[in-house]
């Protein structure tokens, strides 16, 4: 079950949120400008501050700006399980608001790893300004983590499979073996159902107790 959420869920959705959100940003529509300006000055803003990092300096100083952005964007993406239990809490609510603010054929293809330029820009557009950059400083200290290396909490099975029942135990009786075989095979899921079952596990994560809550918070950030 570790796997269903590791690599169905987690890398579909994360992946696809990574890639969206240190790409450079489209050109900007009059009423999408505000939002998108905003992408621009927190990027810049985390950006100069991640560079005062030695490890940085190591590995990323003197790179073009499109090649830093890709680099940054893959180090958030593997970096963003090292975060403390309060980050990734937070991850998983701004995940969360972004997969409710979608229209399902886009949340779908944004959990099943169909991501595209529309997916992209759909996923950026709406968060409200506030957690547009809540996700950008914290993927910031995701690529900041995995520069450093920060270790990783690791639970055992026996931790992510109580988990994993709680997280079960807190959908509705109809619901529960739906959301079970949903996530057990996300990528072959129709639109709806994908949409439902990965706006379900997201919404539910941050309600459970405190012990589970972490763990697959943290799971469902894993590379």
């Amino acid at each position: 079950m570790r796997r269903v959420l590791g690599v169905a869920l987690v890398v579909a959705a994360i992946a696809a949120i990574a890639l969206w959100l240190l790409r450079p940003a489209p050109a900007p529509e009059p009423e999408k400008a505000p939002n998108l300006s905003r992408f621009e000055r927190a990027f810049e803003r985390n950006h100069l501050r991640l560079s005062t990092l030695p490890a940085y300096r190591e590995r990323l100083e003197g790179l073009p700006r499109a090649e830093a952005r890709n680099a940054i964007q893959a180090l958030a993406a593997k970096g963003m399980h090292r975060l403390g239990d309060d980050r990734l809490r937070l991850r998983t609510l701004l995940v969360g608001r972004m997969l409710e603010g979608l229209d399902v054929s886009t949340c779908s293809a944004m959990v099943t790893g169909k991501q595209n330029e529309t997916v992209h820009d759909a996923a950026l557009l709406v968060l409200d300004p506030d957690s547009l950059e809540q996700w950008v400083d914290l993927s910031f200290e995701a690529a900041a983590a995995e520069l450093e290396a920060r270790p990783v909490a690791a639970p055992n099975a026996t931790q992510i499979q109580l988990a994993l029942q709680a997280l079960f135990d807190a959908a509705s009786e109809a619901d529960r073996e739906r959301l079970r075989q949903a996530l057990a095979n996300l990528g072959d899921q129709p639109p709806l159902e994908a949409c439902w079952a990965a706006r379900t596990t997201y919404a539910a994560v941050p309600g459970l107790d405190a012990q589970a809550s972490a763990i697959l918070a943290r799971e469902l950030a894993r590379p």
